[in-house]
């Protein structure tokens, strides 16, 4: 049987992440969580089997989800990076910055729509 991989989930509101938390763990994924920029950079650091990170770009203080995937790679240059915005305006078009493999994810989101994002970047899915 194949380990499921683990999701590190950075929010900085505690209902939005325990909400993620909960429907990436029903997607059969192993996930820990933190609650801003330091906090994610700590875990990951702790925990090296960390395959994905689902971050909100808007985190409060001064490591913002971009900010924090960019400090992330310094030393995990294979992580992947699902970003999440609840805000109609993309920063993303607007500084072209997301690499390539990365994914974003615009809030309120289906859980399908996590589902299929997650499996993209992890090659994984439930029951694999």
């Amino acid at each position: 049987m194949t380990v499921p991989p683990l999701v590190l989930i950075v929010d900085d509101y505690d209902d939005v992440r325990d909400f993620a938390v909960a429907a990436v763990r029903a997607l059969g994924y192993r996930t820990i969580e933190a609650a801003d920029g330091p906090g994610a950079l700590a875990k990951l650091e702790a925990a090296p089997d960390v395959a994905a990170m689902l971050t909100d770009i808007r985190l409060n203080g001064a490591i913002d989800g971009i900010e924090l995937a960019r400090r992330a790679r310094q030393t995990r240059a294979d992580l992947k990076v699902l970003y999440m915005t609840g805000y109609g305006d993309d920063v993303f078009e607007k500084q072209r910055v997301m690499p390539a493999a990365d994914e974003l994810l615009k809030k309120p989101y289906r859980i399908r729509e996590l589902e299929g994002k997650l499996a993209r970047l992890t090659g994984w899915r439930s029951g694999s």
